[in-house]
Formats: C-alpha cells, sequence, structure tokens
C-alpha cells in the first residue's frame, strides 16, 4: 500500500506536476483482531453484513428411481433382498452468495449436478440394512466471484471477475442399518464417507484475468472428505405400487447428522437435522 501511494505522489508531482501530498498514512502495526473485526462488521462504516431474514428456492432436482431386484417383504415374512437404480439433475435454480455481503450463505452453487445412486436392501426379521452408493458429476459454469485464496475472505472489489469453474466431482458410500418397529416403520442409524476432487478454475477470458492473482487460488482446500455419523427414523409403505397393496407409496424420515471425522480440505463442522418426505408413482 505505500508503494502504490509513494507511486501516486511521483505521478502527481512528475508527470501531472500537481502539488501533491507528503505524509503517508499511519497504518496498523498488529494484524485486525476480534474486536477489531466486530467494529468493521457492525460500526458505522460497517461492510454490509444485513440483519434481515432473506428467504429464496434452493437448487431444484428432478429424477426417477428403476427397481432392479424386489424380493423384499414377501408373504407374512419380513426382511429379503432388494436393489435399485436412480438418478437425478440438479438445475442451478438457487442463488449464489452476494459478492458484495461477506457473510453471505446463498441457496445454491451455480452449476447443474447429475447424481446416480445404486440402493441395496438386505434383511432378515425385525433388523436389516441399507447399503447405497453416490456418484455426482459437478457440472462445469462461469461465475462472479472475488478471486481470493480461502485465507483472505475479505477483499475488495478490484478482485472482482469472471471466472470458470469445475466443481470436484463427489463419491459416497453409505451404510445404515436398521430395527423395524414396524412392518413400514424403523429406527435407523448410519455411517456415510464421502470424497470430493479437487475443483479446477481459470479466469473465463483473457479480458478477464487479474494482473499478478492467479485463479486457481479459488480452488485450494476444495479436495476434501469426511465421515458422518447420523441416528433418525423413517417410514417406507410401497403402497399400491406393490401387487395387494394399498395407501400412497410415500418414503418420510427425520435423522440428525453430524461430522465424526474429516481429513484433508475445508468440511464444515456440520450439526443438521434432516426431514424428508417422497411420493412415488408407477410410470409402467
Amino acid at each position: 500500500m505505500l508503494t502504490r501511494i509513494a507511486g501516486l505522489q511521483n505521478t502527481l508531482a512528475s508527470n501531472l506536476n500537481v502539488p501533491g501530498f507528503s505524509e503517508a498514512p499511519v497504518l496498523p502495526v498488529d494484524p485486525l483482531g476480534e474486536d477489531g473485526l466486530t467494529q468493521v462488521l457492525t460500526g458505522p462504516l460497517a461492510l454490509r453484513v444485513g440483519q434481515s431474514r432473506v428467504s429464496f428456492r434452493g437448487d431444484a432436482e428432478a429424477g426417477a428411481a428403476l427397481t432392479l431386484v424386489d424380493k423384499w417383504d414377501r408373504g407374512m415374512s419380513r426382511g429379503g433382498f432388494r436393489m435399485a437404480v436412480s438418478g437425478l439433475v440438479r438445475f442451478p435454480t438457487g442463488n449464489r452468495e452476494q459478492t458484495d455481503r461477506p457473510l453471505d450463505i446463498g441457496t445454491g452453487d451455480g452449476q447443474t449436478d447429475v447424481q446416480i445412486d445404486l440402493v441395496t436392501d438386505l434383511g432378515a426379521g425385525a433388523f436389516g440394512a441399507r447399503l447405497a452408493g453416490t456418484y455426482v458429476r459437478q457440472l462445469p459454469s462461469t461465475i462472479v466471484t472475488r478471486v481470493a485464496p480461502p485465507s483472505q475472505p475479505f477483499v475488495g472489489p478490484d478482485r472482482l471477475t469472471l471466472v470458470r469453474r469445475d466443481p470436484g466431482d463427489i463419491m459416497a458410500i453409505d451404510v445404515r442399518p436398521f430395527y423395524r418397529l414396524a412392518r413400514t416403520l424403523a429406527l435407523q442409524v448410519g455411517v456415510q464417507h464421502w470424497t470430493r476432487k479437487s475443483d479446477q478454475v481459470s479466469y473465463a477470458s483473457t479480458s478477464d484475468s487479474l494482473s499478478g492473482v492467479d485463479a486457481a487460488v479459488l480452488a485450494e482446500g476444495t479436495a476434501a472428505n469426511a465421515t458422518l455419523l447420523s441416528a433418525g427414523i423413517t417410514f417406507s409403505n410401497p403402497g399400491r405400487l406393490r401387487s395387494g397393496g394399498a395407501g400412497l407409496p410415500v418414503d418420510a424420515s427425520w435423522s440428525y447428522e453430524r461430522v465424526l471425522r474429516s481429513g484433508k480440505g475445508r468440511v464444515p463442522d456440520t450439526h443438521r437435522v434432516r426431514a424428508q418426505f417422497r411420493m412415488y408413482f408407477g410410470l409402467w
């Protein structure tokens, strides 16, 4: 900063013949601490952090499932074996975080995802387990963002530009043992391990490039993995989709999830309550 000010003084005096200024600004000796950050966020010249609650739609999904094998709960016996494959497309209908609000979270990532799941249920009597494998292909997109590494969360608008981002693909393995209280109601615990590859980031065009700043700094820490632990309750009724069945085919669940451990990369210390409700319709 002092070098830039000295250059401005020289330009004023030498090239423009304008009487300039001779004193340099007084810069802080120590880094910004917690009290200083609070003043930046809440003081008279505070950054736009906002206190009002803003609601907006997230990323919409559309998908389909195909049952490959179904030998589950045949006759009066519980358990058996079944397997299904499903696919979905996640559309970028949500909003990315606002570039002028440093603490904004946003409701979407700004790119389209294609996800494939293979799910298998094994059981005997009241005990069973659901095994699932997931692959998510995150398609590239062009976004407006401030180019800076994670160690610099607050940078000026001079870093705002267009970049081409190809998020890393995600793979996950999920094991969920359960105990059935009734034919359609079960208590469930689960362990999921997921891994994500590193993002690939570049400037959208030569004109969008920032001098001396590599766009790849946005990919720092994006390669990550974590193990999640969950517990909850599930309700599953195939209804009239099964021969002799009645009622609306639905799956519903409520669970609590948290990160048990994480490896490399930046992983949020998640504590999450998840509620899901699905209705199914036969196509043929």
